[in-house]
């Protein structure tokens, strides 16, 4: 799995670089727009093939450890583990959540037992949109676990902490009030 996303990572690197150089170096207007052209495509298949990807690797973590879990259109994968009897947040409202984030492999990166709940406004980008998209789905007491691709997580950059770059994250998650 590791070997395979930094394959992808390398073709991305090397797709980006040729594009930069193409778009710097000079020549005819028309060749570069055909190459410019060639080296979106490109980069969009290599986008596609890595989310794929990672999406193989969530249903094989999935199928592992006998979930049963919804798939939204974005990728997010989402079991309510236990019904509450709460309102769905929307976006306008604030929600305080206790939380525990580890990578697939099982590191636990942060949780609400050493941090602290986490409050956040469900219309801002202070935490991962993968998190929002979840605990739209969830009502007030609800508890649910949650796995984000790294495109609803944090990214090719990672959190610049705990968390790497193009990481699947596992939330567990528990809506505990919703203003």
């Amino acid at each position: 799995m590791i070997q395979k996303n930094k394959s992808i990572l390398f073709s991305l690197l090397q797709i980006m670089l040729m594009l930069l150089f193409f778009s710097c170096s000079s020549g005819q207007e028309k060749s570069q727009q055909v190459d410019k052209a060639k080296m979106k495509e490109q980069l969009i298949r290599a986008n596609k093939l890595f989310v794929s990807n990672q999406s193989d690797d969530i249903d094989d973590y999935v199928k592992r450890n006998h979930l049963q879990m919804d798939t939204t259109a974005t990728g997010l994968r989402i079991k309510i583990e236990k019904t509450g009897n709460g309102e769905k947040p929307n976006i306008s409202n604030t929600v305080t959540v206790d939380y525990e984030v580890s990578l697939i492999d099982g590191t636990q990166c942060y949780s609400s037992d050493s941090l602290g709940a986490l409050t956040f406004s469900m219309n801002h980008d202070d935490v991962p949109q993968g998190l929002r998209q979840a605990v739209s789905l969830m009502s007030a007491g609800d508890k649910a676990l949650a796995i984000l691709p790294s495109h609803l997580g944090y990214g090719l950059t990672g959190d610049a902490n705990k968390i790497p770059s193009n990481a699947i994250l596992i939330y567990r998650i528990e809506l505990l009030k919703i203003e």
